[in-house]
């Protein structure tokens, strides 16, 4: 069975293990709005609301780099962040989902754990979907092969 890529695994490896821990579970990555800045939206039995961002990562001890609405005047909008660490022998392409179980390990991080003092801002350009379609992009496509390009 072929695996989906780290950041889409751990999104679905999260909401497994939320679904075990929380009444109500609710997949708020793409709404965005009031949403903006975590993943999960979940509901504790006593109808405590409890925000969580994913991360997923082949890097050890790595995380990926935050979208600013994940984090606000230095503190981070979730309440918890989880990142799960996939190391790099798994093989996405042939491994069966339940052969990897013990080597994923997942991080549960506070949103007090994350200080300023460990926030770096950064600032950077991302180009708009405007351009990134066949309609604009077309004319710049070129083929090279793989003797080429090394």
């Amino acid at each position: 069975m072929k695996i989906d890529s780290p950041e889409k695994e751990s999104m679905r490896l999260v909401e497994e293990r939320l679904n075990k821990e929380y009444r109500k579970v609710i997949n708020v990555s793409k709404r965005g709005g009031e949403y903006g800045g975590f993943d999960f939206l979940c509901e504790d039995e006593s109808g405590n609301k409890v925000r969580v961002e994913v991360k997923g990562t082949t890097v050890e001890y790595g995380i990926p780099s935050p979208y600013h609405t994940e984090f606000v005047n230095g503190k981070m909008t979730a309440d918890f962040m989880y990142v799960i660490y996939f190391p790099r022998e798994i093989d996405w392409n042939s491994i069966d989902k339940s052969l990897y179980g013990s080597k994923v390990i997942f991080y549960k991080i506070p949103r007090e754990a994350i200080i300023p003092e460990y926030l770096k801002e950064k600032k950077g350009w991302i180009i708009s979907g405007k351009f990134k379609k066949k309609n604009k992009m077309g004319e710049y496509i070129k083929n090279f092969s793989v003797e080429q390009v090394t």
